[in-house]
């Protein structure tokens, strides 16, 4: 045994003694370079996802048949520049020989999709909502939006008298779960089993947040999820059993510099707006307000260095501004974002409508459909950039009215009232601007409002660069 285990050991060190011969003996070599082809994939679609239109939350309720309200919902899909390209989720070509690529008196639901290289595209759709009576009296804009994966909606409140509904449309092809966190004038809140949401692959949920938001005058919803949705808030309002407003809480934007267009002031007391901003950090936040309008931008009285709590919601009202259009400008430290709820109402006790504008981007083309209510156009370019502005008006019948031109300083600002029956906008400008369309109507018994951002539909940029060696 003693030998044997002699000659393995000497084996064992021979191996070994080899092996380290022939690493030594493979002849050095100089490494180089060698040049790697970069290729890059076509841009991926652009999508309008339209999520449909107003549905009444209430289950059971009050009889309201004798009720005359009135309700009916209407819808387009508008084009010019680059939609001679434009597919639904089918695949089929739209074609017409108008600006209205489709319309119908119901909801539009789907998606539209154009080619990613398609330059100034100018393409928005939505369903409009009205009723002179009822609950849902009011009108309101469900716009059609491109999907993203984070979204902030900055608008309504959990309290008695308030219906709230999350939207969540998935346009892609695998299902996905949508993360959701609520924000009050406290601090966070807790949704339990609603802070997860599971949506198939081509649908939309909707859901009732009613009950699971604790009591609070001021909230704001995050949407978050692993793949590309769209996300808006349906807010009905009754003040006992008077109806006070219907809206569509879009999303805004997160940054340490925000702006929201199209901001109206009214002539009566009752008509003053409501800024709200989200300190969504887990720090403390200042926060200062400016507004421009056509005699330009001043700061908000009382609106510099305004703390806000960590990761709470505060409100700001604008009462000191004068009836009017305003853009709002909103700066701070760290990211935030915001929102502005508009309010018509002739006198105190009167019909109530109201309206959540959104921290929107700025946009060089762009659309909007809002639907046969009075409309005013309202334009500011950024600090430090001029631009050349054309608005154009689309009527009911998809027609072209007279465009609208204004050459706009740095920080300039122009508000354009629409033909009686335009229903639809698009718009061009040589640099970017703010731009957003208020609507309001005289109805039976009272006014209504909306607003409705001009809109660009969201590149999906799907380009890789992709190294490949020999």
């Amino acid at each position: 045994m003693k030998g044997a285990r002699l000659i393995s050991a000497l084996a064992v060190c021979a191996l070994t003694a080899g092996a380290g011969f022939l690493v030594w003996s493979v002849p050095e070599s100089d490494a180089s370079a060698i040049p790697a082809q970069v290729s890059s994939a076509a841009p991926a679609d652009i999508r309008l996802v339209c999520s449909g239109g107003f549905e009444a939350n209430a289950q059971s309720g009050i009889d309201v048949e004798s009720v005359d309200a009135d309700m009916k919902s209407r819808s387009w899909l508008v084009g010019t520049s680059g939609s001679e390209s434009v597919t639904d989720a089918q695949g089929n070509a739209l074609s017409s020989d108008s600006a209205i690529l489709q319309g119908d008196a119901g909801a539009l639901t789907g998606v539209y999709s154009v080619p990613g290289e398609t330059e100034d595209l100018q393409l928005a759709g939505g369903t409009l909502h009205t009723a002179t009576a009822g609950d849902a009296r009011g009108a309101a804009v469900n716009p059609c939006l491109s999907a993203q994966s984070d979204m902030w909606l900055v608008g309504s409140q959990a309290s008695v008298g308030t219906s709230n509904v999350l939207v969540v449309t998935n346009p892609g092809e695998n299902a996905v779960v949508v993360d959701l966190e609520a924000y009050g004038s406290t601090g966070l809140m807790d949704l339990g089993s609603l802070s997860q949401i599971a949506v198939a692959a081509g649908a939309t949920v909707r859901t009732s947040l009613d009950g699971a938001l604790e009591s609070d005058s001021r909230i704001a919803v995050h949407v978050t999820s692993g793949g590309s949705v769209t996300a808006v808030l349906q807010e009905t309002v009754l003040d006992g059993a008077r109806p006070s407003g219907v809206t569509f809480v879009t999303p805004s934007q997160q940054s340490t510099s925000l702006t929201v267009a199209a901001v109206t002031v009214g002539e009566e007391a009752t008509e003053v707006p409501t800024l709200r901003i989200v300190n969504t950090q887990p720090e403390a936040a200042k926060v200062s307000i400016s507004v421009t309008d056509g005699s330009g931008t001043s700061p908000l009285p009382g609106g510099t260095n305004v703390p806000i709590a960590a990761q709470t919601v505060l409100d700001l009202s604008l009462s000191g501004l004068a009836a009017g259009q305003y853009t709002v400008h909103i700066t701070s430290q760290a990211a935030v974002t915001a929102g502005v709820e508009l309010v018509s109402q002739e006198a105190e006790g009167e019909p109530r409508d109201i309206a959540w504008a959104a921290a929107e981007s700025s946009v060089t083309a762009g659309a909007a459909v809002f639907g046969p209510l009075g409309a005013l156009v309202t334009v500011t370019a950024p600090e430090g950039t001029e631009s050349s502005v054309t608005v154009t008006p689309i009527d009911s019948d998809g027609s072209a009215g007279e465009a609208f031109h204004a050459k706009l300083d740095a920080g300039g600002h122009v508000t354009f009232e629409m033909p009686e029956g335009t229903i639809a906008v698009t718009l061009k400008a040589t640099a970017p601007v703010y731009a957003a369309v208020v609507t309001q109507a005289n109805v039976r018994a009272g006014k209504t409002i909306d607003w409705v951002p001009i809109f660009s539909p969201l590149r999906e940029d799907a380009s890789r660069a992709i190294a490949v060696s020999d």
